[in-house]
């Protein structure tokens, strides 16, 4: 297992992917950044400011995963770990542990990026320890995309249908989350407690878009809960694509 970490791991920093994914995270910080400081006319904190590209981060993620694990697959390094003698299962959790390193990588690269490149510009008005909690409840929002993603591209193994399924995936919940969103903000007071709301706020806090959403606005629901369904997520998926990678026909 130690040989396919490292091995796995050699790969992810020398390959492309990863480098783009992070580029692309620190341009989009730095136009969020630049859109916040110059187009708003009112004085922006630092709380909405932070956590802000993390909005696109599902992007990125979905990206990466599918784009290095499909790889595995194209390239036949699968069938050459197979061969060699690892069990379908350390593979497949070779992938995930890389994958969920440099998921981790990128959100705590952007974040650091755009918390120097903000502080000059927007108001103070969330403490160390605010922060700290907030980036640590992003953590398992890291994990859970990177065991769905990597589970799908598995799953379906080809470069093509990974990254278009894992990409068709992170825009699907973007739209599921913008909806419950709506629903969640407009929702009467009173009516809060209702089972269809309930479920509602459930769901925002189980799809990881919804904690990215709740993350970019440092406000979360209930965060012990949104983190707690990151994990259980994080744990299915990653169960759901070990059992698929058992089950595959490698050619």
């Amino acid at each position: 297992m130690r040989n396919l970490l490292r091995a796995d791991a050699r790969r992810m920093l020398r390959g492309k992917t990863f480098w783009r994914c992070l580029i692309a995270m620190l341009l989009a910080s730095v136009g969020l950044v630049w859109m916040q400081a110059t187009a708003m006319d009112y004085t922006v904190p630092f709380s909405r400011v932070i956590f802000l590209s993390q909005l696109f981060y599902g992007l990125a993620a979905a990206a990466l995963a599918s784009v290095y694990v499909s790889e595995d697959f194209a390239s036949g390094v699968v069938r050459n770990k197979l061969i060699a003698g690892h069990a379908r299962p350390a593979v497949f959790l070779s992938n995930l542990a890389v994958v969920s390193g440099a998921c981790v990588a990128l959100f705590a690269l952007t974040s650091a990026f755009t918390g120097i490149i903000a502080l000059p510009f927007f108001e103070m008005d969330a403490s160390l320890s605010d922060i700290l909690f907030c980036f640590l409840l992003g953590l398992p929002m890291c994990l859970s995309y990177a065991a769905v993603y990597c589970a799908l591209a598995t799953l379906l193994c080809d470069r093509a249908r990974s990254v278009v399924g894992c990409m068709g995936l992170a825009f699907g919940m973007l739209a599921l989350c913008m909806e419950l969103n709506s629903v969640l903000v407009h929702a009467d007071a009173s009516a809060m407690g209702s089972l269809r709301l309930r479920l509602c706020a459930l769901a925002y806090d189980l799809v990881p878009t919804g904690a990215a959403a709740q993350l970019s606005m440092m406000k979360f629901l209930q965060p012990l809960r949104c983190a707690l369904l990151g994990i259980a997520l994080a744990a299915a998926a990653s169960a759901s694509g070990a059992l698929a990678l058992r089950r595959m026909d490698i050619r």
